[in-house]
C-alpha cells in the first residue's frame, strides 16, 4: 500500500458522504442529479486508481459498477442514465463505502490523518 491509496480512499469516501447529503433533497432535482453524477465520476476515478493490493483487501468491493458509471454519464439517453445512477446510488454506494472504509482502516489506522475534504 502507498500514500496514494490512502488519498484515493479518502477522496472516494468523502464523495460517498457528499452523495448521501445531496440525495436527501431527492435525486430528481436537476442540480442534485448533476452533483451526484460528478461525485460518481470522482469515486470511479479514485477506485480505478487504487492499487491491486488495496482492492485485494476487500474482494467484495463492487468497483466495476462504480467505475463503469463514469462511461455511462456520456449517454445521451437521460432517462436510462437517471435509472442507472439511481440504481448505483441505491444498490452499490453503501457496500462500496463499507468496503473502502475497511481497506482504509487496515492501511491507515490513524483516524487523525488529514482528510481530503468532504461534505458536511
Amino acid at each position: 500500500m502507498n500514500r496514494r491509496d490512502t488519498d484515493y480512499l479518502k477522496a472516494a469516501l468523502n464523495a460517498i458522504d457528499a452523495i448521501v447529503v445531496y440525495t436527501r433533497a431527492g435525486l430528481e432535482r436537476g442540480v442534485v442529479f448533476d452533483a451526484v453524477c460528478m461525485r460518481l465520476i470522482q469515486i470511479g476515478e479514485a477506485v480505478h486508481g487504487l492499487s491491486p493490493a488495496a482492492l485485494a483487501r476487500a474482494p467484495e468491493t463492487p468497483p466495476r459498477a462504480i467505475v463503469g458509471v463514469r462511461y455511462l454519464l456520456a449517454d445521451a439517453d437521460y432517462e436510462a442514465l437517471f435509472d442507472e445512477v439511481r440504481t448505483v446510488v441505491g444498490r452499490d454506494l453503501t457496500p462500496l463505502g463499507s468496503a473502502l472504509q475497511k481497506i482504509l482502516a487496515e492501511i491507515d489506522p490513524d483516524p487523525t490523518s488529514p482528510d481530503l475534504g468532504g461534505c458536511d
